[in-house]
């Protein structure tokens, strides 16, 4: 028959850190557990109760981080999240431990949920695969909600994304790492702002009357090759000519000719002589990996034949960014304000030089 613990009086708790310390004392020296007898384990399995590790609780319902490659591979037709297991050696108590990685190759081929770079990497370590799974798809989804490309409740993944860039950087919602700052006329009180096309492609300059250009005798035809088309209205009395150039094209997934706001500007600013925009970025921060901060600068022109240089009158804020995801989006967005500026600015401009060519 087993002995049968005996009733004793109370034991402190230094008599209890006392034993603790001999028994690691002996693992240390022999490498192996200390000897315990049966009433020993038998009181520490009542004094310590194992607990399983358990992904960290998020306020996302469970349904949703289960059944996420369900929702994008089959229910939303998008490009399913990829993970990679990483099965780790099993700890002197137990068994072996997981960690999973997981990429979302649509939205941010780049990064890997969770980041083992984090303070606690021990936290993305779990008993199970599935758990480890689970974290990993919870890390994602919290990123994706952050950027405003699936809703709250972690359910619905939003559509009408083209690229990483254009996915991080366009919707309004990506203020939660993104802040541009935009001081033009049009963004202050956008109900004086007047719109006006940029560029337009043939078919559509064709379809269009000549009084919406509003250029008068100084108007020219759009031929078929033309490509996108401007007019060049800013130097002496009278002197206009246009410019035709085919930008490097973009195409979306629906096969749709797409020009960037990078091509926008570069050609109005051909138009308008203000020299050759730069994109100065830099890292927003110490361990700000793919996020920047940057601003415009225009490389400053030769006055001569009516040229200008915008470089030094730009106002405050335009051409801006601040902690912008992937050097793209942050191109884009600084191209965005200056092309919103430039188009405001130099609306009354053009309007008026029209106007004296048109009286010659």
């Amino acid at each position: 028959m087993g002995s049968q613990a005996q009733l004793v009086g109370p034991v402190s708790y230094s008599a209890l850190k006392t034993w603790i310390y001999d028994q690691e004392d002996y693992e240390r020296r022999t490498g192996e557990p200390a000897p315990l007898t049966d009433e020993q384990r038998l009181a520490m399995a009542v004094l310590v109760s194992p607990q399983p590790l358990s992904p960290p609780a998020l306020s996302l319902k469970q349904e949703g981080v289960d059944g996420m490659e369900t929702d994008w591979s089959y229910k939303d037709a998008i490009v399913p999240a990829e993970y990679v297991y990483e099965e780790l050696p099993a700890s002197i108590h137990g068994s072996p431990q997981w960690r999973t990685r997981c990429r979302l190759p649509r939205e941010a081929p780049d990064l890997w949920f969770p980041d083992f770079n984090e303070p606690r990497p021990e936290d993305s370590v779990f008993p199970s695969k599935k758990a480890s799974r689970q974290h990993a798809a919870r890390c994602a989804i919290e990123c994706l909600i952050s950027q405003g490309l699936m809703s709250s409740d972690g359910f619905h993944i939003k559509h009408a994304l083209k690229s990483t860039a254009t996915a991080l950087a366009s919707s309004a919602s990506s203020t939660a790492i993104t802040t541009v700052r935009d001081n033009t006329p049009s963004a202050r009180n956008p109900s004086q702002s007047r719109p006006r096309p940029l560029v337009a492609w043939p078919a559509e300059v064709s379809a269009r009357p000549a009084t919406e250009w509003r250029l008068g005798r100084a108007e020219e035809q759009a031929s078929p090759d033309q490509g996108i088309t401007a007019t060049n209205v800013v130097g002496s009395r009278g002197n206009m000519s246009s410019f035709s150039e085919r930008p490097p094209h973009s195409w979306s997934d629906g096969n749709d000719l797409k020009v960037s706001s990078i091509q926008q500007l570069d050609s109005l600013c051909k138009a308008l002589k203000l020299g050759s925009p730069t994109y100065n970025l830099v890292p927003s921060g110490e361990g700000a990996e793919n996020i920047f901060s940057g601003r415009i600068v225009f490389s400053p022109l030769s006055t001569k034949g009516g040229g200008t240089s915008v470089g030094r009158t730009l106002p405050e804020g335009v051409g801006e960014v601040h902690d912008v995801f992937t050097k793209k989006a942050a191109r884009e967005k600084m191209a965005q304000s200056v092309l919103r500026y430039l188009m405001t600015a130099y609306e009354d401009v053009l309007d008026t030089r029209l106007g004296e060519v048109g009286a010659i």
